[in-house]
């Protein structure tokens, strides 16, 4: 299933948005539940008490009180990797989604904008069906890519760090990278692998994870890695 919240403050808007849902999931099928806020306060309130994990936010930009920018610098303090998508009237609030990492903005009352909001879900369909499998003494273990936050390499063995914890198996780093590579992972020192979807900040020597963890950079590898990332960044 796929969890949404659409945050707006205009009551006329939230429920137009959430009957376009609604018709999405009755054409095509999607197993989707739909959660409504009317303001960034009461979203943030109910994400950071851990009431709910959602895969996409629609966010309006504007709002009173809090509004859609501040509210999704919040969401991304609190490391929550959700979809963030912006609805707006105007196309000049695009670039200031690059700081919260947003997945993409949709122009309010648009032509198009039932198909948009229908692509960011199957997107999300189909990024929850990514895994990385890996064999070790538990058995066979599928991982959801988007639960991991970077691989690092350890003697003969790789150790997977998600969000919720460790997984450990006996495979090369750059075997893992070949599986990965295409898939918004960047190998960014002789024994790391990163997910760019948690890359905060890149420093001289380390990557910042939204997580708060730090994965060393290799120094050769360092403009090249910035570029890679802002490529990602850009779509």
């Amino acid at each position: 299933m796929i969890k949404i919240a659409i945050c707006d403050d205009e009551e006329i808007y939230l429920n137009n948005y959430y009957d376009m849902m609604i018709r999405i999931k009755k054409i095509y099928g999607y197993d989707i539940d739909v959660l409504k806020f009317y303001s960034g306060d009461e979203l943030i309130n109910t994400l950071s008490k851990k009431y709910i994990n959602v895969d996409i936010i629609f966010l309006d930009i504007i709002m009173k009180g809090m509004n859609g920018i501040e509210t999704a610098k919040k969401i991304r303090e609190l490391n929550i990797t959700s979809e963030i998508i912006f609805l707006t009237n105007s196309k000049e609030y695009a670039l200031e989604g690059y700081d919260v990492k947003a997945f993409n903005y949709i122009i309010k009352n648009s032509d198009n904008m039932e198909d948009k909001i229908k692509e960011a879900i199957k997107y999300s369909y189909e990024k929850l069906e990514e895994y990385f499998i890996i064999s070790n003494q538990s058995g066979i273990e599928k991982i959801r890519l988007s639960q991991i936050v970077y691989i690092e390499s350890n003697k003969r063995k790789i150790i997977i760090n998600t969000l919720s914890g460790k997984y450990e198996t006996y495979e090369k780093l750059k075997d893992s990278y070949q599986t990965l590579k295409y898939k918004g992972f960047l190998k960014c020192h002789r024994s790391y692998i990163v997910n760019q979807d948690f890359i905060k900040k890149i420093e001289s020597k380390d990557i910042v994870t939204s997580t708060g963890e730090r994965v060393p950079i290799s120094r050769s590898k360092i403009e090249e890695i910035k570029y890679s990332f802002m490529d990602y960044l850009s779509g």
